[in-house]
């Protein structure tokens, strides 16, 4: 995180700011995981399985989430970029399969 008053200022105020920080951290290294693979020409089926299930996953959680009232609307933006990239993936894997 580069500022925690803009990072709530968009998503409200964190009780536990440490626990998003943490899943920065490890979006972070999944995602420099990913590109470095993409840059190597090293994309794989299983390289694909972790990119699409961390997508849907974090697209759930948001969902989730928002539905129950406890965390803002704005992470259904985030949810749809995260549905694209899942799609994204796939598609990816069907053109390489």
């Amino acid at each position: 995180m580069v500022s925690r008053r803009t990072f709530e200022a968009v998503t409200g105020p964190k009780a536990d700011f440490w626990l998003a920080q943490t899943v920065g951290v490890l979006v972070a290294c999944i995602g420099s995981a990913l590109v470095l693979a993409g840059k190597r020409n090293l994309v794989n089926t299983d390289i694909r399985v972790v990119a699409a299930s961390t997508a849907a996953g974090l697209a759930a959680i948001d969902t989730v989430y928002v539905a129950r009232g406890q965390i803002s609307k704005v992470y259904l933006a985030d949810a749809a970029i995260e549905v694209g990239l899942v799609w994204a993936w796939i598609a990816r894997g069907e053109q390489r399969d």
